[in-house]
């Protein structure tokens, strides 16, 4: 895989993903170039976020965002060959590398929340709105991620006008 593909295909990858997160870093966000270092999660923050991961089905989500991501590629990279991209989906959804994933995405969550936050948000994704929020999470999430897409081509359709228009003046 070219570095270009590869780099489109991680990117694809993490959009697909990104409903796993409960939500987006918004405020708490450092300035640009200011490394805030953060505590390790502590075992109990650790445990909680493991829970929370149960509560949303990420197994389950990350399984169809990972099978999606890897489709997607194929039709936009068919050059890689079908046997690659069929032995890229074994690797990836080996339970042991979507266990390895999970305890990372749980590490993140774990650094982000407190414990009693976590079991908070583990106790919503417990209620019917809760479970129908994980899933619906990646649908939103791809629908929201095209239409950003769309808005931003638009945006750039117009600049590019604007730009020709005033290089023919």
């Amino acid at each position: 895989m070219t570095t270009s593909a590869f780099s489109r295909f991680s990117l694809a990858l993490a959009l697909c993903l990104s409903p796993l997160a409960a939500f987006p870093a918004g405020a708490q966000d450092a300035p640009k170039g200011v490394e805030v270092k953060k505590a390790a999660p502590s075992p109990e923050q650790l445990q909680a976020a493991q829970l929370l991961m149960e509560a949303k089905n990420a197994r389950a989500t990350i399984l169809s965002a990972l099978t999606k991501a890897v489709n997607a590629q194929q039709a936009h990279n068919p050059a890689m060959g079908e046997a690659f991209y069929r032995e890229l989906t074994a690797e990836m959804t080996k339970k042991e590398n979507i266990d390895e994933l999970l305890r990372l995405h749980a590490e993140v969550m774990a650094s982000h929340f407190s414990v009693a936050e976590l079991q908070e948000l583990t106790t919503f994704y417990t209620t019917p709105l809760g479970r129908r929020l994980a899933a619906e999470e990646a649908t939103v999430s791809t629908e929201s991620l095209q239409a950003g897409a769309k808005w931003g081509a638009e945006i750039g359709k117009r600049i590019d006008a604007k730009l020709r228009k005033a290089k023919a003046k």
